[in-house]
């Protein structure tokens, strides 16, 4: 009996002293990154573009504009364009766009293929940035292009 008296009390100050302040309602979440320790991970948000048998569409061009101010974030860097054209797999926005993105804000993007410089993808996005990465809050990771041009 004596052993349970004892165990029972060690799980309880175990719960309060793992008990965490909760937020008020309506309080901001701390946006401080003071002493966040992030990973080496390098966050890439992608959209795949397909026809309507699944298989990748590849885009002569595309471009990423910021909604709120017409900002284009295309990348520039094309070393990795025919294998994402083989994929059917496009850039939307990676950690290096943090001067892009603010942290701990939602930022509107649009995403836009094109083939033959016609418009042929097209799809709205958000993202937001935390202390140390970029991720999807909403946005199709998929746009299935019906009768697209190839």
């Amino acid at each position: 009996m004596k052993k349970i008296v004892v165990s029972c009390l060690l799980l309880a100050t175990a719960a309060l002293l793992s008990c965490s302040v909760r937020e008020e309602a309506g309080a901001k979440a701390d946006t401080s990154c003071e002493g966040v320790m992030c990973t080496e991970q390098f966050v890439t948000l992608s959209v795949t573009v397909v026809d309507s048998k699944s298989a990748p569409i590849a885009l002569d061009r595309i471009k990423v504009t910021r909604l709120s101010d017409g900002r284009e974030l295309t990348a520039g860097d094309n070393s990795e364009w025919e294998t994402a054209r083989q994929q059917g797999m496009y850039r939307l926005a990676d950690d290096g766009d943090e001067d892009a993105v603010p942290r701990f804000e939602e930022t509107k993007l649009r995403f836009e293929g094109f083939i033959n410089g016609n418009l042929v993808a097209t799809g709205d996005y958000v993202v937001t940035y935390d202390c140390c990465h970029i991720s999807l809050v909403s946005g199709e990771q998929e746009l299935v292009i019906d009768g697209a041009p190839r």
